[in-house]
């Protein structure tokens, strides 16, 4: 960890914690606090002694707070939250998703050349099978009848283009479909959630960095920080490897001090706090990407999340179809998060057009 510009190893004792916490919650990195909380919170989900329903009414602040955890702790957990603040999302919500990840299986798994491998071959299998593919295009306006679906988007040389068709699986976040027009308009509940649901601000920056000096400290896998940088993750370096990837990741209104910065800008500040928070990595990054999420026109946000009230309100509603226009993607999930959800929702969809059930 690294906190009011001090590294503390793996196993340090902290004597004085610079932020104050009581002895207990200075014994562990904020992120451990918080999954000890929410196994206690889980256990009494499971005990009967509250529910999904009691639980979204209230932040996850305000459920921490309940279950005795100090103010600074708090503040300090709210720091790459995996949502935009702690002071807003749903507890029930959190609580849902913990019961998705724990489901989903906890063993992560890689692909051999990237998740593109994955995206791609889904391409080619479905041009192969005669589907039509239209890439860098714009949607701007869907309509339906009781007849068909009109789509009309902008192609990649910015012609106005029209596809007519007797369904439409719709699988863009809502963060972007709220700025499309869909006529007839939707019911009001499904309004609101397009237009009310959050999404997490997440802004990434990669290193390509020699491993040797991290592989030298036994660092682990990360490094979690007070600063704008957040978490500090060491991706896919092993023992003994010359060269690993290292991703500074940024998320929830922390966020925004790397999305306010022009991509060059944000790739030098980044690695000056990267070599500054570890300063035996100085003259060890070799090249930098970033990608802000937020700022991604087609994404607006890393994946979707329900503020307080908004799961009792909107999960029944996010996934239902409207006349011949379907939805899909992560964020009309019932049992699976990401892209494991993502595949679920396509199961789904094509249930409710072909009326055959999916045998997974």
């Amino acid at each position: 960890a690294y906190m009011k510009g001090r590294f503390y190893r793996k196993g340090a004792i902290i004597q004085k914690h610079p932020y104050r916490l009581n002895r207990e919650e200075a014994r562990m990195l904020p992120q451990t606090l918080l999954g000890r909380q929410l196994r206690l919170i889980g256990n009494d989900l499971r005990r009967g002694k509250t529910t999904l329903e009691e639980l979204d009414r209230m932040s996850l602040a305000k459920a921490l707070s309940k279950n005795g955890v100090s103010k600074r702790a708090i503040r300090l957990i709210d720091i790459s939250l995996n949502y935009n603040s702690i002071d807003t999302v749903s507890a029930g919500g959190v609580m849902q998703d913990v019961e998705r990840r724990r489901s989903a299986g906890t063993v992560p798994l890689r692909l051999k050349g990237g998740n593109d491998s994955f995206v791609n071959a889904l391409g080619e299998a479905a041009t192969e099978a005669g589907a039509r593919i239209s890439l860098n295009s714009r949607v701007e306006s869907i309509s339906q009848n009781t007849r068909d679906v009109k789509i009309r988007y902008i192609g990649p040389k910015g012609e106005l283009k029209t596809i007519v068709a007797d369904r439409v699986v719709c699988s863009l976040p809502f963060s972007v479909l709220q700025g499309i027009s869909v006529t007839p308009g939707l019911s009001f509940g499904k309004s609101s959630a397009i237009n009310e649901v959050a999404y997490t601000r997440s802004t990434k920056v990669f290193f390509q960095a020699k491993y040797a000096e991290w592989d030298k400290r036994s660092l682990g896998s990360s490094v979690w920080t007070d600063t704008p940088l957040e978490r500090i993750f060491s991706s896919t370096g092993r023992l003994g490897d010359e060269k690993a990837l290292f991703t500074a990741w940024a998320e929830g209104d922390g966020s925004k001090v790397l999305e306010s910065m022009p991509d060059v800008e944000r790739r030098r500040y980044a690695a000056a706090e990267f070599v500054k928070i570890l300063p035996f990595m100085k003259d060890s990054i070799e090249k930098t990407h970033s990608h802000s999420w937020t700022l991604d026109p087609f994404a607006r946000g890393a994946y979707f999340h329900y503020k307080v009230g908004q799961l009792n309100r909107f999960q029944d509603l996010m996934h239902k179809p409207a006349g011949r226009l379907h939805f899909a993607g992560e964020h009309t999930a019932i049992k699976m998060p990401g892209m494991e959800g993502a595949l679920e929702s396509a199961d789904r969809v094509v249930e409710e057009i072909s009326g055959v059930p999916v045998k997974v």
